[in-house]
């Protein structure tokens, strides 16, 4: 077998280069047209933004250290890292959306260095093969979901990103054969799990399951076999170690990651978010957890282009019949635990959301590449079969930019809902108006119904990005899910500054208990607010009209 030659591994790196560029203007472009003009969506964005705003704030005012300990201080139930690395950048930026979503985008193009880097290592992998891994990542649907995609600040993007780069630092080590990678992997796991806690638990299933599988090759072998079991083992022990450090965080933030998923996601509204996506009974928790992550994350292009890889391969294996391949045993394991773990965590939960299916591409990719490379056997035996692996792998790179780009330059849901957004930003500005000519600090907000556009971070953080006020605005509804009791409800209007009712109802039933329980209440909170409260006007929500009110001044 011939070595393949350097510059066709140079030449990778300068398409990736040119890649990378492509995709940075098309993300640029498609924050400015679709992003930025509109307040955050789907809510759990909202309270990383703030937390990272505060935290720079606290920085030019006190110091970086003291900004850097606000930062991983401020409450929290997703993780902190992303609130502590926007924080640091907003440093260069100042406080602006689009350098927070760069950050998102940066995770992006580094695990795709990363995973080309480790591809061309030591020319294990032809170039051609690497090109096609990176392709696969560049054309995974995950970066463009307006929830939980590159777009939107929470840490679900970010996650995949670190859970990607550990499983690929995994692999490379030869599952943990090499201590170096090792414990680079183990760095990249408590990343990941800084930046979403919850992935904690898919660590904690893979280093078990690992140990085990680990512990019995060891026992069962003897000889070399039974070293390298011996040394994967204790590799693997170093860079489990490595979440310790997550450890402090954890415990400073636990009442807030109990708040908001024991007594909360996972708790009574489980039921209610599994209803929200159609998810009834085991087999259904199945199919959607694997339609999430083949249909909405992997995407029905990348998945075919993998296809077409393995076949072409397996062809070339068939015409090829005296070539060997290396055992994948080992790495087929480690994918394996990294893709059952999660996958199987999720469909154990009877709360489901298609956004966290997403760590699971990573895995997905990295099976499809391990069944190419074992078809294609050890590597082209000559420049010509170089060549046209290098171009089969330019073209899919090609492709996967192609269709990535065609969805960044295109329209989103945000735009057909931009006459409903700017009105409720309209409404922000009104709160904020009112709240100045009557001196209202703090601002008590209280809404009939969960509406990203009307909680009260939403109205803190529009004002921010739009006019630099910061408005101290807080809830008293609206923002947790669960029902409420009638006497609860009313206590929370009376307690409120401004309050949010709907006029005229949503077409589509909500899923939400507090929604239907407001719903029966608001011929009584209608009349409450007409006594106690001053109108200021209609307004138009997503699905609603919508009536402002704000409590009447005492003389």
């Amino acid at each position: 077998m011939r070595a393949e030659r350097p510059r066709l591994r140079l030449a990778a790196w300068l398409l990736l280069a040119t890649a990378v560029l492509v995709q940075c203007w098309a993300f640029r472009e498609f924050v400015r047209g679709e992003v930025l003009w509109a307040h955050p969506q789907h809510f759990d964005q909202v309270p990383t933004l703030l937390n990272a705003y505060d935290a720079q704030a606290f920085m030019r005012a006190y110091g970086p250290w003291d900004g850097l300990v606000r930062a991983l201080e401020l409450p929290t139930f997703n993780g902190v890292a992303l609130q502590v690395e926007a924080a640091l950048l907003f440093r260069l930026t100042g406080p602006r959306r689009w350098a927070a979503l760069a950050i998102n985008w940066a995770h992006f193009m580094a695990l795709q260095a990363l995973v080309l880097g480790l591809l061309l290592r030591r020319g294990r992998v032809p170039a051609g093969l690497a090109l096609l891994g990176v392709a696969a990542l560049v054309g995974v649907r995950s970066p463009r979901w307006i929830m939980g995609g590159a777009a939107d600040f929470r840490p679900d993007f970010a996650a995949l990103c670190c859970f990607a780069a550990f499983v690929a630092l995994a692999a490379a080590s030869d599952t943990f054969a090499s201590r170096g990678l090792a414990l680079c992997a183990g760095g990249a796991a408590a990343l990941c799990v800084a930046t979403r806690f919850l992935t904690l638990a898919y660590f904690a299933g893979i280093f078990a399951a690992l140990s085990v599988w680990l512990v019995w090759r060891w026992r069962a072998q003897t000889g070399p076999p039974a070293a390298l079991a011996a040394r994967r083992l204790g590799n693997l022990g170093l860079a489990a170690s490595l979440l310790v450090m997550d450890l402090p965080l954890l415990l400073l933030h636990r009442h807030d990651v109990a708040e908001h998923y024991l007594r909360g996601i996972l708790g009574p509204l489980a039921g209610m978010r599994a209803a929200q996506v159609g998810v009834a009974g085991p087999l259904g928790g199945i199919a959607h957890t694997v339609r999430s992550a083949v249909t909405a994350h992997l995407g029905f292009e990348t998945a075919s282009m993998l296809g077409v890889a393995l076949a072409g391969a397996l062809a070339w294996r068939l015409y090829r019949r005296p070539r060997t391949s290396a055992s994948a045993e080992a790495p087929l394991a480690l994918l394996l635990t990294s893709l059952a773990v999660p996958a199987a965590a999720q469909i154990a939960l009877t709360s489901k959301s298609p956004v966290v299916a997403n760590v699971l591409v990573g895995p997905l990719i990295g099976l499809a590449l391990v069944a190419i490379g074992w078809a294609a056997g050890r590597g082209p035996e000559s420049e010509p079969q170089s060549r046209l692996l290098f171009a089969a792998g330019t073209l899919a790179l090609a492709f996967a930019l192609y269709r990535q780009g065609e969805y960044l330059l295109g329209a989103t849901p945000l735009t057909a809902a931009r006459g409903a957004l700017l009105e409720e930003q309209r409404l922000h500005d009104r709160i904020a108006q009112v709240s100045r000519e009557r001196a209202v600090d703090p601002v008590w907000i209280a809404v009939d119904h969960v509406s990203q556009g009307l909680v009260s971070g939403t109205v803190k953080v529009s004002l921010y990005e739009r006019t630099g006020l910061w408005l101290d605005a807080r809830p008293r509804s609206g923002y947790a899910s669960g029902p409420v009791a009638r006497d609860e409800a009313i206590a929370q209007v009376r307690a409120s500054d401004f309050v949010v009712l709907t006029r005229a109802p949503a077409h589509v039933p909500s899923h939400q208990p507090f929604d239907r329980d407001l719903e029966r209440l608001r011929p009584e909170l209608a009349a409450l607010c007409g006594r106690e409260f001053d109108a200021l006007g209609a307004f138009r929500s997503l699905g609603r009209e919508v009536e402002l009110y704000v409590r009447t001044a005492r003389p």
